[in-house]
């Protein structure tokens, strides 16, 4: 099942993710409001066949498996691709600004899911190496038995304050109800994904 209207037999790129929000879940939204029909591909271990240790170009997901004969691994040029393909899609960024400032907020998201929500995840799996965490080392005391797993909880509340805050300032300053101006783009679909994750798991 994917998302768009597709033409029955034409062929469509499949899309490898696990069933979970994460940095996918921004690209399974773009690709519906982009009208892009896409193969979903669930990996080992989640009802799939899939394996990305394997044979995913870096060892991790999500992957988008291209028509023209070539794999994308990385959420950033996922994002590109399909902004590629659709460039008169809704949440394409129209103009100079617009697309700076959608490349930014869409980094600054980033980071902040590198920096946070990773981290935050590992102290809910209890420091366990969860097997889609392909060659990432997890810091120790996101265990509940490290003896400094308190500190690091208060480490990861001020990141998130800290960050969260400078995201706010971002947005009022912009003086929009979206990031990058006027109009919805794909990065506001980062920022709503990376809320909702946090609001789920808070």
């Amino acid at each position: 099942m994917g998302a768009g209207a597709s033409v029955e037999g034409e062929a469509k790129p499949k899309f490898i993710y696990l069933p979970v929000v994460g940095r996918g879940e921004q690209i399974r939204l773009l690709a519906a409001e982009h009208g892009l029909d896409y193969e979903t591909v669930l990996p080992a271990g989640f009802g799939g066949e899939y394996n990305w240790a394997e044979q995913a170009p870096h060892g991790t997901v999500p992957v988008l498996e291209t028509t023209e004969g070539f794999a994308i691994g990385d959420s950033a040029a996922i994002v590109d691709y399909i902004l590629e393909k659709t460039p008169d899609g809704p949440l394409t960024p129209k103009d100079t600004k617009a697309r700076c400032l959608a490349k930014d907020a869409w980094n600054f998201c980033n980071d902040y899911y590198a920096f946070f929500l990773s981290p935050f995840h590992d102290v809910i799996m209890n420091h366990a190496e969860p097997h889609w965490r392909q060659g990432r080392n997890t810091d120790p005391r996101a265990s509940p038995e490290h003896e400094k797993h308190a500190d690091f909880l208060s480490e990861l509340s001020t990141l998130h304050a800290q960050r969260m805050g400078r995201l706010e300032k971002k947005l009022v300053t912009a003086g929009t109800a979206f990031c990058a101006g006027d109009e919805c783009t794909y990065a506001d679909l980062f920022i709503y994904t990376c809320v909702t994750t946090v609001a789920r798991r808070a």
